[in-house]
């Protein structure tokens, strides 16, 4: 079976940049290789397309039922945090978490980075939440605005109404005197 990370689309014009081990001249332990590849596929998933994203997600929402590894959790979750969904970015979250409550080699090797991105993805969450409440807030305004116009222009109305002349009316006539 190749790689998750080999599965990804070539990008033509643009490649991820080459991720080295450590210390130059060292040679890459598996871990140091295991984080580049999921650097690189966080890096190359960004490159893609909407459509050719939501079958990427499709893919790594399949790799990780069948293989629930901290890698395959981990790539999903830096996939979900690139859509900018708060559904998506709670769901990366929570993968993150269940890597950093993970005493499992493989999980123990990636914590650092599930720290990195556990933060990230909690100031995401923070910003993401800001946003909704500010985009609620113009909303409101926004309706208000409408209201107060339409008040005005009821009173202008009512002001045009009041400033035309009254209509000539024959003016009473005094009966006459005898």
């Amino acid at each position: 079976m190749p790689a998750a990370h080999d599965t990804l689309p070539a990008q033509s014009a643009q490649s991820a940049p080459e991720l080295s081990a450590a210390r130059p001249g060292a040679s890459a332990t598996p871990q140091a290789l295991a984080l580049a590849a999921l650097l690189r596929d966080a890096y190359q998933f960004r490159l893609l397309s909407a459509s050719q994203q939501a079958a990427e997600m499709e893919r790594l929402e399949r790799l990780e039922r069948q293989h629930p590894e901290a890698e395959h959790r981990l790539r999903m979750a830096l996939a979900l945090a690139q859509t900018l969904q708060i559904p998506d970015t709670q769901r990366a979250l929570a993968l993150v978490q269940t890597v950093l409550e993970s005493n499992d080699p493989q999980s123990v090797a990636l914590r650092p980075l599930a720290h990195l991105l556990g933060h990230l993805l909690r100031e995401q969450r923070r910003l993401e939440l800001q946003n909704e409440r500010l985009s609620q807030q113009v909303r409101d305004s926004q309706r208000r605005v409408e209201q107060l116009s339409d008040r005005i222009e009821a009173m202008r109305a009512i002001e045009r109404s009041l400033q035309r002349p009254a209509p000539l009316t024959a003016p009473p006539q005094r009966p006459n005197a005898p």
